[in-house]
């Protein structure tokens, strides 16, 4: 039986259909993928026509810091060797399609592999990548050695499972530009998010306690919260995670 049509995924679709374009959609979204689906990785990346490039979300659910650097070096360079580019940069407007990892593997580089795979200790991934007109967004779900594949599971091998996937996620960004603004630091708590714009502004802690009216102590408190759910351990890790 397709997951889609199970009880609990009914129940998280529902609740992730109902909170698109707000913040509480994320709750429900990681739930799917990560309790239903058993993704240990998650990264969302847009890039417009003019292939500016920008993460999303960025999650690991089993290692809190593998994901952001996996991202940060994606962005700034390790997407031009993304055998999935072409595929990507060549969809039309509507269209979304679906490949996995087996098929990438001849093309794929030793180099490639080896930074976002073998080093990080994922081994399988299923890519979903739409075009709405304007941004190209491609989601990637990873899972770790030792587990079954994607394809050994059966799951996305019906078109309706990594279309619900992406239209969730495009829709959601959709209705809300200030979230595809804020990239990563949009599943944050207010507070959390006021820190890590106070950091990125190249703020104080004491700066941006007065600006938020707290203790700098828990300023330090609401950084520690932010840098563990973006799986950083810097400053500058949230500056590269960050950067336009």
């Amino acid at each position: 039986m397709s997951w889609l049509h199970r009880t609990d995924s009914i129940e998280l679709i529902t609740e992730c259909i109902e909170t698109l374009g707000t913040r509480d959609l994320f709750q429900p979204f990681f739930s799917l993928i990560d309790a239903i689906l058993g993704v240990d990785q998650c990264m969302v990346f847009m890039f417009d026509t003019r292939s500016n490039m920008s993460c999303l979300l960025s999650r690991n659910f089993q290692e809190e810091n593998i994901a952001a650097p996996l991202a940060k070096a994606y962005i700034e360079s390790g997407y031009k060797s993304d055998p999935n580019l072409e595929i990507l940069s060549g969809l039309t407007v509507g269209e979304t399609r679906t490949v996995h990892l087996e098929q990438l593997l001849d093309l794929m580089s030793a180099e490639y592999r080896d930074q976002f795979f073998s080093h990080p200790g994922l081994a399988d991934k299923v890519s979903i990548m739409s075009f709405n007109g304007r941004h190209h967004f491609y989601v990637n779900l990873y899972r770790t050695a030792g587990k079954h594949t994607f394809s050994e599971d059966g799951l996305f091998n019906n078109p309706a499972e990594p279309h619900l996937i992406s239209s969730l996620l495009v829709r959601h960004y959709t209705l809300n530009e200030s979230l595809r603004a804020e990239g990563p630091l949009a599943f944050l708590s207010d507070r959390e998010r006021q820190v890590c714009r106070g950091i990125l502004a190249g703020k104080k802690m004491e700066a941006i306690a007065a600006d938020i009216g707290v203790a700098a102590s828990t300023v330090i408190t609401y950084r520690k919260r932010a840098y563990e759910k973006l799986g950083i351990t810097s400053r500058s890790a949230l500056f590269a995670l960050c950067r336009d």
